[in-house]
């Protein structure tokens, strides 16, 4: 009940992204080195009035004033200070760590450099962020570990700073708005592309049964594209072991790789019978991989798996609607009909 209480006034006193921290959300409050020098402080106080020792209460009076002095440059150092946490431009997968640029500003005098000393940053799931001195303003890098797909919504983040005894935290809460799309974890897998009759023209980006003619249910009996081989070709690397033509190496003629006839008619389709899945979210990442190695071969293929249907097409677009849609399916088991 405390933990939630405490929770709900973090957000509700929470900054806004971007916006400068101030005096209704910058809070000091000493740490362990701090009430462990307050317990020597009043130990000291209680011997000097006892004793009448005047050097012990003068040495008293001295540590407290550089305590309440350390509170005033701590509350000042982070006054004015702005956070902001933007999208990072490189794509995101699930299993590994997810960096987030954080922008770091302050406001200062015209003509002057500000330097925003001992910030250190947290949140739930990030290795705590320790900042150099930061001479104006700019952008530091929080890690977080994250093992689901989807949509990961940054959670609050806590600023602090000891500067500069040590002894007392200046600390305040920042909310991000910032949300980023974490595609499904890639698996390295062999697949086989389905042949289906192909669309017509000029409605490609349309599912089958808009265009008047049935659907492609996944479960009727179809052709493997490895079943008719137009030729050889070199061998690139990641193609699977299964379409080396191992007779030919072993005559002595290189290593290369089965070819397979592409007929106009016909469309090449990744989908849930093209690989081998152990249960949902393993055909999941390995679709992504195999979505991923078709893209780097810059080959055709169309996509139509767990209602997701997606017409053939070889651009970088293309793969990156497939992974998007991937990501945001829903939790849940695996079953074959899907």
């Amino acid at each position: 009940m405390l933990q939630e209480l405490r929770a709900r006034l973090r957000i509700r006193f929470a900054a806004p992204p971007g916006v400068p921290l101030g005096i209704h959300n910058i809070y000091v409050w000493p740490n362990k080195n701090g009430w462990i020098l307050l317990m020597i402080l009043l130990a000291m106080l209680a011997f000097g009035i006892n004793y009448q020792n005047n050097l012990v209460l003068i040495l008293a009076v001295f540590i407290l004033c550089s305590v309440l002095t350390s509170v005033f440059y701590g509350f000042f150092n982070m006054n004015g200070v702005s956070i902001d946490v933007r999208k990072m431009t490189a794509a995101a997968y699930a299993g590994s760590p997810l960096p987030l640029p954080v922008f770091v500003s302050a406001k200062s005098a015209p003509g002057r450099v500000r330097i925003i000393r001992g910030l250190r940053i947290t949140a739930p799931g990030a290795a705590a962020l320790i900042a150099p001195d930061i001479a104006g303003g700019g952008a530091v890098q929080l890690s977080f570990a994250n093992e689901k797909r989807g949509i990961f919504r940054v959670p609050l983040l806590a600023v602090s700073s000891a500067w500069p005894l040590g002894v007392v935290n200046t600390f305040s809460y920042v909310k991000p708005d910032t949300e980023v799309l974490v595609y499904p974890r890639p698996v390295s897998t062999e697949y086989l592309l389905d042949r289906q009759p192909g669309l017509l023209m000029g409605s490609r980006k349309e599912a089958p049964e808009k265009q008047g003619i049935a659907a492609l249910p996944e479960q009727r009996g179809r052709l493997r594209s490895r079943d008719e081989i137009s030729g050889v070709r070199p061998y690139r690397p990641g193609d699977p072991p299964g379409i080396i033509d191992w007779k030919r190496m072993a005559r002595g003629q290189g290593l290369l790789a089965k070819d397979f006839s592409q007929d106009n008619s016909m469309d090449l389709y990744l989908n849930i019978n093209s690989i081998r899945p152990r249960n949902y979210e393993d055909a999941i990442s390995r679709l992504t991989w195999a979505a991923q190695d078709l893209s780097r071969k810059e080959q055709r293929f169309g996509f139509n798996a767990f209602g997701i249907f997606e017409a053939p097409d070889s651009a970088p677009e293309h793969t990156a609607r497939i992974l998007t849609r991937l990501a945001l399916l829903p939790e849940g088991k695996y079953h074959a009909d899907v």
